[in-house]
């Protein structure tokens, strides 16, 4: 198989990349009608689920629209809107005007699935799964070595090398999993994100290493 360039990296290829790692062959695609090829997709996709739920990261944001619903809530406020499919977790903000990210919306609550509130519209800024092609390459590295960890043994039975590929990817057990090149990539992520005008935001290097969010 050819390599890929970063440019149009795949699910696939990151997968590829943690094969080879560990010195496996690679997988054609991850909806074959595999064994391997189903388990390495699951896995794949745990890890990354994971990874984006340590912080909020930039390139992984997304801003949507809620719809309304068309009965008043009973809670009080005068309007319920759906809580958006695809995202990880709850909404980073909630907003009125999307081109005002922000001016959060302050006052709402959540129940069952929905964002309780008086405003007319609503918007969500949230976390999302995003191809490979636009990860920071401090993250990527991460994945990659973590999944190679992942797959290491039930394809080569290295419990050793597993081990020690984990640890390199999310630092030791004690960091609780954003240590390593994860560590790194989070580091750099708050190191580059503009300072937040909201001075009661939780900190998100605090947020990361303790379990802040997306849990």
């Amino acid at each position: 198989m050819t390599s890929t360039p970063d440019a149009i990296l795949e699910d696939v290829d990151i997968v590829n990349r943690a094969l080879a790692r560990i010195g496996a062959p690679p997988v054609m695609a991850l909806d074959d009608d595999d064994d391997f090829a189903r388990a390495a997709q699951l896995i794949y996709l745990t890890d990354v689920e994971a990874a984006l739920g340590r912080l909020r990261w930039r390139f992984a944001s997304r801003t949507l629209p809620l719809s309304r619903l068309s009965a008043a809530p009973v809670s009080g406020w005068r309007h319920a809107y759906e809580l958006p499919g695809g995202a990880l977790g709850l909404p980073e903000h909630y907003l009125t005007d999307p081109r005002q990210p922000r001016n959060h919306l302050r006052n709402f609550s959540i129940e069952a699935g929905e964002v309780h509130c008086d405003a007319d519209r609503l918007f969500a800024r949230c976390t999302v799964m995003v191809a490979p092609t636009y990860w920071p390459p401090e993250f990527r590295r991460a994945i990659i070595i973590g999944l190679a960890s992942a797959f290491c043994v039930p394809v080569t039975h290295d419990v050793t090398l597993a081990e020690k590929l984990r640890q390199e990817a999310y630092g030791d057990p004690r960091e609780g999993g954003v240590g390593g090149l994860l560590g790194r990539a989070i580091a750099n992520e708050i190191a580059s994100s503009p300072p937040s005008d909201d001075m009661d935001e939780s900190n998100p290097l605090t947020d990361a290493r303790y379990g802040g969010w997306g849990f």
